[in-house]
């Protein structure tokens, strides 16, 4: 088998016609469209846990999914309740899971409570969590680089107060619209074209590169295929 050195047209600027045919969007995370969903059952699950302790305040955690919609917001759904184990992690995680580090005060006045989310050393575990999510290799998921907390307030009849803090990445990308650039008729550029895709059969955004090839047009590839680490990139 003979090897040839991958390579692209001679080109002066850009692989591409780069000219804008509409105008910019940002896009970011941001709190404007982090929105959370709590679910009755985990929460009063964690005011029963805390109840049956003999202690003033008690840690656990809560387990959300976040679910992108279609008007570029991440909702977090909260629907299950974690004790967590002794050693201060959590119970079972399943790979999408993010979980949302809880403590639970009883009869603590709820206007004195909102230093307890975050504090300079879980600031810096926070800090710590998201950066370490950013340098990943493993896919790259939504929950994975927020860092969330939550504090609820109460006593042993009723839920008080519930607070929640987020640390997350302040990093946009500007994007605009530009003229087609060709794709190659691969299987996997078909699959994304119908309604059937990879995405929608396993109910998770998936991710990958753009390579090109001698006649610049695109080549897709999922992140786990070897050739993403051999030929050289254009996008994602």
């Amino acid at each position: 088998m003979t090897a040839y050195a991958v390579g692209f047209p001679p080109s002066r600027s850009c692989l591409w016609d780069n000219t804008h045919i509409g105008g910019s969007s940002d896009l970011r995370i941001s709190s404007k469209h982090l929105l959370v969903s709590l679910r009755s059952a985990p929460l009063l699950s964690a005011w029963r846990h805390a109840c049956h302790s003999s202690r003033a305040s008690v840690s656990c955690f809560l387990v959300a999914r976040a679910q992108p919609t279609q008007d570029e917001k991440v909702i977090l759904e909260v629907d299950r309740f974690d004790p967590g184990r002794t050693d201060g992690l959590p119970t079972s995680l399943l790979p999408s899971d993010l979980a949302i580090s809880c403590d639970i005060l009883l009869n603590h006045d709820p206007m004195a409570v909102s230093h307890l989310l975050y504090n300079l050393s879980t600031f810096h575990q926070a800090f710590s969590f998201v950066t370490q999510s950013l340098h990943t290799v493993t896919s790259l998921d939504v929950g994975r680089v927020l860092a969330m907390k939550v504090c609820l307030t109460c006593s042993h009849d009723r839920i008080y107060l519930i607070e929640f803090a987020c640390v997350l990445p302040e990093d946009s990308i500007v994007t605009a619209p530009i003229r087609d650039i060709p794709i190659v008729p691969t299987a996997l550029a078909r699959n994304l074209t119908t309604s059937l895709s990879l995405s929608a059969l396993q109910g998770q955004v998936k991710h990958g590169y753009l390579t090109m090839d001698a006649c610049r047009k695109l080549l897709l590839l999922l992140h786990s295929d070897p050739k993403a680490n051999q030929l050289p990139l254009v996008g994602m």
